[in-house]
């Protein structure tokens, strides 16, 4: 029997710490109540896992599982696999070092209500003491979203809520169309949605994505940048024609979206292609080349000093 109008909390964890009980504390003090969570631990060491049955076994709303290590990606489709045979309506996702603000959930909610199957929402970087250093806009129409997909996520993994449906459809899931291209998972898992779903995103910032030495996106971030590359060029090819098609007269104020139709130039080498000369071209401002430049050295400035 479903739990109607409850929300299941999917986290996975591996050796995060006293980063987990900050994660779990900012669930627990979320303004919508029918919410519960369920954490699987990915092989975390006796240090950490110590720490987190301490703070766990008072909390009836927390399931705790314990696996031996098996990756991210295994464990992600471990995870989603518990979530199916769960009774609840609701699901969200959340890193295990990361902060949620005491609204997310409530205002996620209400936009999957409103006929919304998936949705993110903006969100902020911050270090391993707290220090927010950077602010995440999402994407803010359809075209947007999809010209971003074509080189990036376009959401904090841990920031999305879903309905179940996207469960019961086999909709939602991690399954690389490249078996040698497995990572990264997370942009895997929205190229799986592409054009199957409705998405949407809560334009304020309610996530916390923290950056540090020891994180699992840092520690693995030139493996996960070489496969993000080698699979968004796949990914282009194949949506190649609905980009040019959607892309003909879009023009956005926004420089953000200048920059992801330089990295599709750049990424694809599209030098001698003049529908892509002409997408850039229409949307090129001198005023954006300023702001993308600026953006960019107070981007790197601000995560040398942070990280």
């Amino acid at each position: 029997m479903l739990k109607k109008n409850s929300i299941l909390v999917l986290i996975q964890t591996y050796n995060d710490g006293e980063y987990l009980i900050k994660a779990i504390k900012s669930l627990l003090s979320q303004t919508y109540k029918k919410l519960d969570i369920l954490i699987l631990d990915d092989g975390s060491d006796e240090k950490n896992t110590f720490i987190y049955q301490k703070f766990i076994k008072s909390q009836k709303r927390i399931k705790y599982i314990y696996k031996k290590n098996q990756g991210i990606i295994r464990s992600s489709i471990l995870l989603i696999n518990m979530a199916k045979k769960s009774p609840y309506d609701f699901f969200a996702k959340m890193d295990g070092d990361d902060i949620s603000h005491k609204n997310r959930i409530e205002k996620q909610l209400n936009l999957l209500k409103k006929g919304y199957d998936l949705v993110g929402c903006n969100y902020v970087r911050m270090n391993f003491k707290d220090k927010i250093f950077e602010k995440n806009l999402c994407s803010r129409n359809e075209v947007s979203r999809f010209n971003q997909l074509m080189v990036e996520s376009i959401f904090a993994h841990g920031s999305i809520c879903f309905k179940r449906s996207l469960l019961d459809k086999n909709l939602l899931k991690y399954k690389s169309r490249f078996s040698k291209l497995p990572f990264p998972e997370d942009f895997n898992m929205y190229h799986n949605l592409l054009g199957k779903c409705k998405i949407g995103a809560v334009d304020e910032i309610l996530y916390k994505y923290r950056i540090h030495k020891k994180s699992y996106s840092e520690k693995n971030k030139k493996k996960y940048q070489e496969q993000l590359v080698k699979i968004s060029k796949k990914y282009f090819k194949i949506n190649k024609k609905k980009f040019y098609k959607i892309n003909e007269n879009y023009f956005s104020n926004d420089f953000f979206d200048l920059i992801i139709f330089f990295k599709i130039f750049f990424r694809n080498n599209l030098w001698i292609d003049t529908r892509m000369y002409k997408i850039i071209l229409n949307n090129l401002t001198f005023v954006k080349l300023i702001k993308i430049f600026t953006y960019y050295v107070s981007r790197k400035w601000k995560k040398y000093i942070n990280v």
